[in-house]
């Protein structure tokens, strides 16, 4: 690692109050994991053990079959194995979650309701069970779930989410059928809408970070490049999907006050919003307390792109 990098990285784990780790191995890409930062699964451990590293910790559960997710905590360096994926996350500033991704992906949204669109209303036990039942269903866009009355509402669509801290949300990242679908001259599909929410007057996106990590991001064209805050950068390093190679050093950037900031930028491998997969997408480092910024050095890459405001889609050519 070049002493540029190791500065840089420092400055990082100075900022999150967290160790520096060697970089670890890289994980492959037999089987997908959703990451949860800072978020703990407490129960249904069958196995408990010291890995050196969180990689260590996630191609372990990605080897055995009976290993449906894992938690790894920062500080102890403990890996806990998990025979079901299927349950609620809690706060917890050392803690990482992974969950092996099934056929239907979610984002999901703590302490967020989603009023309206309700087609059933079902009692299942746990908050796993309410996600597997609308992955099942076609006509399922999103679900509630309402952590203290164990009762899951099943919706055809999504609209603009309130807080509310009993409720959990997930929205099915999928794309929106269209019928027909433009397609270029080889015959690939050229436009693609994917769901969004709509939270404090701004449109969200999910986007799945290097095969890793999935996060909300804001639908920002002002932004220059996709902005990543400090501990969602470590995070990655942590994986093995950023390395000290990826840096390419810093830029200024100007503020909507109309100062300049510098600030680090990186290569991000991959970013899948949908199914739509951009690589090789230029990021920046931003404050820890900083919001995801899904900027033009993402939006850039496509012929054209525009949000549908009454249907709520991000609309990709």
């Amino acid at each position: 690692m070049s002493a540029r990098n190791t500065a840089l990285l420092a400055g990082l784990a100075a900022l999150l109050g967290v160790a520096v780790l060697s970089p670890p191995t890289a994980i492959g890409d037999v089987e997908q994991f959703k990451m949860h930062i800072e978020e703990d699964a407490p129960g249904y451990d069958y196995q408990q053990f010291d890995p050196p590293s969180l990689s260590y910790c996630q191609s372990r559960c990605q080897e055995e079959a009976q290993c449906k997710a894992f938690t790894y905590n920062t500080v102890r360096r403990v890996c806990f194995l998990k025979h079901k994926a299927g349950f609620p996350l809690r706060p917890h500033s050392e803690a990482i979650t992974g969950r092996k991704t099934g056929s239907d992906r979610f984002s999901i949204r703590k302490n967020r309701d989603a009023p309206g669109n309700d087609y059933e209303r079902i009692d299942p036990p746990t908050l796993g069970d309410c996600q597997t039942r609308c992955g099942a269903a076609s006509e399922c866009a999103a679900f509630t779930y309402n952590v203290e009355k164990q009762v899951c509402f099943l919706k055809y669509g999504i609209g603009t989410l309130r807080a509310r801290d009993d409720a959990i949300t997930g929205v099915k990242v999928a794309e929106t059928p269209q019928t027909p679908r433009p397609t270029s001259d080889d015959g690939f599909q050229t436009r693609f809408e994917v769901p969004l929410t709509k939270e404090a007057g701004t449109f969200k996106v999910p986007v799945v970070i290097n095969d890793v990590i999935e996060l909300a991001f804001t639908v920002d064209s002002g932004a220059a490049h996709v902005s990543i805050p400090a501990d969602v950068v470590m995070t990655l390093f942590r994986t093995g999907t950023l390395k000290d190679s990826d840096f390419r050093g810093k830029e200024n950037y100007v503020l909507a006050d109309g100062s300049t900031v510098p600030s680090e930028t990186f290569r991000i491998r991959k970013l899948r919003v949908g199914s739509r997969v951009i690589e090789n997408v230029t990021g920046s480092v931003a404050d820890v307390r900083a919001p995801l910024l899904l900027g033009q050095s993402f939006l850039s890459r496509f012929s054209s792109w525009s949000i549908d405001n009454q249907k709520q889609v991000l609309v990709l050519e």
